[in-house]
């Protein structure tokens, strides 16, 4: 008895196990291009004003400032302020870099070789406290806690030396020139991440000239160490860290700017990579964003391609297998790109600068999610049977049906459930929910009972 009792046990479980999800293709509504300085080489987000929403903040190359975008929390934004910098703002990082609690900016101006550092009073205003000289033509810039002392320092790639400099924080957004560390020959990007799963925070550039990727190991103490060079496509331009294959250390998302495709590279958990895909996206990809644009769970990524004008979407499977390219139009020569909720709605919007345009666009997700099945009580009865349905996205069911035979009413009583009495017609098989979005179908049937008979009423007196 005992062993039937399990064996019942696990049939009633298989019931309400959630059905893999269907994979929808995202989509974006046609760019939103808005105005910023001229030739705009970088765009970031981040909560400049306090309010709870992602404003922009764009390095604008040819007028020498940086364009601040206020969010009026629907990605529509209030008119491009001005805060002047150096020479030729190439790239920008946001943080807390004072510790303040509020979001400042530095920018690496590429033609005076210095760095200006802009302190935010909580409202957006502001201020430069601080010109470090940098060496000749800093291209790519990174925030990170990188001698573990609390604050948020800076490394800075140095195309043109083949190096990645480090710049300590004192706490009080005050840097200085610290080590230099040598990578790969020209190296256009630098990302960083904790790829040797030892607590700090490593760094890895993509060199465009060696066509390659460079990994240092950090020890500690802003100290780094070239680990490994992994061979890319031609032109490897930016890279991006994610966790693309779910197995809990970072991967890597290379951009190869001159073989017009995307290399991904897995980390095999002790900062050793190696490529695993590599996937054409469309002419001249020159950034690199990964971000959950399908809202499935897993990490996309994303190309700003500056000779099509557009950014390519490759969705992932969860296994850092990445779909083939979906194209969407942006600005003029996009040069950045970044992902973002900025409408508030709960989903990735994606953020290019434009430096042909002398603009930004946002491309605003419109993908509406896929309803799931986790399981529905009970799990067998007649017909007429209450049953309630729980899952995820059900707003908007158009149809509930049982082994193919719909329901007549239902009740959405939420995103989260729906109830809804067994039709006639009805047989035993899977439970199936339909709304806008597509379908959810039950892991388990929903079996159908009799209805119970009923006894014939006999006259008294009578056998």
């Amino acid at each position: 008895m005992r062993n039937l009792w399990w064996m019942g046990l696990g049939l009633a479980a298989s019931l309400v196990i959630q059905a893999p999800a269907l994979r929808a293709q995202v989509n974006f509504a046609p760019a939103r291009n808005i105005p910023v300085g001229l030739y705009p080489g970088t765009a970031l987000t981040g909560d400049l004003d306090g309010d709870g929403d992602l404003d922009v903040v764009a390095a604008t190359q040819d007028s020498d400032d940086v364009s601040i975008l206020i969010n009026n929390g629907d990605a529509t934004f209030a008119p491009a302020r001005f805060v002047p910098v150096g020479d030729s703002p190439e790239t920008i990082a946001v943080g807390d870099l004072d510790g303040d609690g509020d979001l400042d900016i530095a920018a690496a101006n590429r033609l005076s070789d210095d760095l200006t550092i802009l302190k935010n009073n909580g409202s957006a205003i502001f201020t430069a406290s601080q010109v470090v000289s940098l060496r000749e033509d800093p291209f790519f810039m990174v925030t990170g806690d990188f001698d573990d002392d609390g604050d948020l320092d800076l490394a800075i790639a140095n195309r043109f030396d083949d190096s990645v400099t480090i710049l300590p924080n004192n706490g009080s957004a005050n840097f200085t020139v610290g080590s230099e560390f040598g990578v790969g020959d020209g190296p256009f990007g630098l990302t960083r991440g904790d790829f040797d799963g030892d607590g700090d925070l490593d760094l890895a550039t993509s060199n465009r000239f060696s066509n390659d990727v460079s990994v240092l190991f950090n020890n500690g103490a802003a100290s780094f160490t070239l680990n490994q060079t992994i061979a890319t496509g031609e032109g490897a331009r930016a890279l991006t860290p994610a966790d693309l294959d779910g197995d809990g250390d970072l991967d890597l998302a290379v951009a190869n700017r001159f073989a017009t495709n995307l290399s991904v590279l897995k980390n095999a958990g002790n900062g050793t990579f190696a490529v695993s895909q590599t996937v054409t996206v469309d002419v001249n990809p020159r950034a690199v964003v990964a971000g959950d644009l399908d809202g499935d769970g897993d990490l996309d990524v994303a190309t700003a391609n500056q000779e099509s004008g557009t950014v390519s979407v490759l969705l992932n499977n969860g296994n850092a297998v990445l779909s083939p390219a979906v194209n969407f139009a942006v600005g003029s020569e996009p040069r950045s790109i970044t992902a973002g909720d900025l409408d508030g709605d709960g989903d990735l919007e994606l953020l290019t600068a434009n430096s042909d345009s002398d603009n930004v666009s946002v491309l605003i997700n419109t993908e509406v999610a896929l309803p799931t099945i986790a399981g529905f009580s009970p799990t067998s009865g007649p017909v007429g049977t209450l049953v309630t349905i729980t899952g995820t996205n059900f707003t908007g069911a158009s149809a509930v049906t049982f082994g193919g035979a719909g329901a007549r009413s239902f009740a959405v009583l939420s995103a989260t459930q729906i109830q809804v009495r067994v039709p006639r017609g009805a047989t035993t098989g899977k439970i199936v929910v339909t709304t806008p979005a597509g379908n959810a179908t039950s892991a388990g049937n929903f079996t159908v009972t009799p209805r119970p008979g009923r006894q014939p009423v006999r006259p008294a007196g009578r056998r």
